[in-house]
């Protein structure tokens, strides 16, 4: 195996000290020096340039390129990379979750514009992996219909509220309207709690303030109607939706999302 990699005058110094004893006596054109460690032949040229051969060759060279990583010519590019990086709008994507348990792998993407870098620090952004309890921690999840997971809104609910510890809970759901004009044009507000599928008769534990144990607000969007209100039909609970709904759900969605951000920010 060969493997070749470029280092800088103050690796080059640190390699010279450190091989000084396994120098060979074989003189290489144009090479600093060439040594033998166990299994690995190492030969440094004067460009910078360094062979590693052997069965070992990848280990070892590997060795010498986290030292060039962290050699000040480097840090000082590092720094110059970031601050290129710094100043211009960007965009990035990175992914969480794996296994079947946590669910499918979500990928996000973002686009950060340079005006929004200030904006970005104040809040403490960074790595996410450094984020500390003084900034604040938001959760979001969605409990889909019982129907589909045969796990109650409620309990489901409860538990991540026993386990998260939160100081606000947030609901969000789709409710059932029996006016047209209403339908899919507000958003209802309240911190009264909620009832899930009391729209369609299914009898669940409210979640409110007294059943949660911390303030909850809940918002609402007339997304659904019972088809008897559109038109003399006898399919009483019969619920529809408008053929746009989809794109509804999108546009509301921003402005619910834009409202928190902008609260809780």
């Amino acid at each position: 195996m060969n493997v070749v990699i470029k280092v800088n005058d103050e690796v080059k110094e640190k390699m010279i000290e450190y091989y000084k004893d396994k120098i060979r006596d074989k003189k290489i054109p144009y090479a600093v020096f060439q040594a033998q460690d166990e299994d690995t032949v190492i030969t440094l040229y004067e460009s910078g340039k360094c062979m590693f051969q052997g069965t070992s060759a990848d280990v070892d060279a590997a060795i010498w390129g986290v030292a060039l990583e962290n050699t000040k010519e480097k840090k000082d590019e590092k720094k110059k990379n970031d601050l290129k990086y710094y100043n211009c709008s960007s965009v990035g994507s990175d992914e969480v979750g794996t296994g079947d348990y946590f669910g499918p792998i979500v990928v996000t993407a973002a686009f950060v514009t340079k005006e929004q870098i200030p904006f970005l620090e104040k809040l403490g952004v960074g790595d996410s992996k450094k984020i500390d309890d003084n900034i604040r921690k938001i959760y979001a999840t969605s409990t889909s219909i019982k129907y589909l997971t045969g796990i109650d809104s409620f309990i489901y609910i409860k538990s991540l509220v026993s386990n998260l510890k939160p100081k606000l809970l947030i609901i969000i759901d789709s409710l059932v309207t029996s006016s047209i004009e209403r339908l899919n044009k507000t958003i209802q507000i309240s911190d009264t709690g909620i009832s899930p599928g009391s729209g369609v008769n299914i009898n669940s534990k409210e979640i409110n303030k007294y059943s949660m144990g911390i303030p909850v607000i809940s918002i609402g969007v007339p997304t659904v109607i019972d088809i008897s209100y559109l038109i003399d039909s006898k399919l009483s609970n019969t619920l529809v939706t408008p053929k746009d709904i989809d794109v509804t759900i999108m546009e509301v969605s921003k402005i619910i999302s834009t409202s928190i951000n902008e609260v809780l920010l």
